[in-house]
């Protein structure tokens, strides 16, 4: 990036150290000549102007938050194709980048152009006549009603592969592998490789197992009756309910998700899975 550069700040609002760390990082980027613009809702916080996110037009931005601001942010960004540098606050940021105390040498590098942009595959979901939504992480079909089953079918490619009941069904991305599909015993897929994996929630049938398939097929997801409606969940926000009878169908989008790395992609990525699989390790001790 050149002097001159716009780069946008969002930040989690509800703690005061992550609107801290935003508040420096505008101070420090000016004071270098780039163009600051700061989302609304955290500007509001910071007594600064702000943008709203839907209207943010900047070279990149800087996420500071966990994976969940990263997401949010990347759902509702005018251009979703814009390079995020994720700095980790909070429980858990698989996807971010940078840990606070290494915040102002990565701004340095920022400024520079002295990093790499990885590109991640994403998912998109057809909900409607009209009407999608896409996926970093996951899209995931549950029960509407807690404590009771779905029936429903999942086709690849026009072949059924599964037909049963289940409390609901994961379709995530290589970068969502790590999220709630390992939760659920899925396994964990390197983000070079582009495909589509498939986890049942709970299925009766305890024969069934995940599957992956290649990110070029097409997968749907019918609810069958008897059977309450299913949830559409997108990244974590309930995008849209399915009757039984309706169907959704999930592929791999054409937008890509970009997020600025400074490390080397795969010695990064097994780094930041090994540190998840510890802090989970850790985290069954309470």
């Amino acid at each position: 990036m050149n002097k001159g550069s716009s780069i946008g700040l969002t930040s989690r609002t509800d703690l005061a150290y992550a609107l801290e760390l935003t508040k420096q990082s505008y101070s420090y980027l000016t004071s270098k000549g780039a163009l600051c613009q700061v989302e609304a809702e955290t500007a509001s916080k910071l007594c600064l102007p702000g943008v709203q996110l839907e209207e943010l037009s900047v070279d990149a931005l800087i996420a500071i938050g966990g994976d969940g601001t990263i997401l949010r942010t990347l759902k509702r960004l005018a251009n979703p194709e814009t390079p995020i540098l994720g700095v980790k606050v909070g429980k858990i940021c698989f996807l971010g980048e940078v840990e606070p105390e290494e915040l102002q040498l990565a701004l340095d590098k920022l400024l520079r152009g002295d990093y790499a942009v990885e590109e991640v595959m994403k998912l998109r979901a057809s909900i409607a006549e009209g009407k999608s939504s896409d996926a970093v992480n996951e899209v995931v079909f549950v029960t509407s009603q807690p404590a009771k089953v779905i029936q429903f079918e999942v086709i690849v490619g026009g072949e059924e592969v599964f037909r049963g009941l289940a409390d609901g069904a994961i379709i995530a991305t290589p970068t969502g592998s790590t999220g709630y599909a390992l939760s659920a015993h899925g396994p964990v897929i390197d983000p070079e490789l582009e495909a589509m994996l498939v986890v049942l929630l709970n299925p009766l049938n305890l024969s069934s197992r995940p599957l992956v398939v290649p990110a070029s097929e097409t997968l749907k997801f019918k609810v069958l009756a008897p059977s309450p409606e299913a949830l559409v969940v997108v990244d974590g926000e309930v995008v849209g309910k399915i009757n039984v009878g309706g169907e959704v169908e999930v592929k791999k989008s054409p937008v890509k998700a970009r997020f600025i790395r400074f490390h080397a992609r795969k010695p990064a990525f097994y780094e930041r899975l090994r540190k998840l699989v510890e802090w989970r390790a850790s985290a069954k001790k309470w």
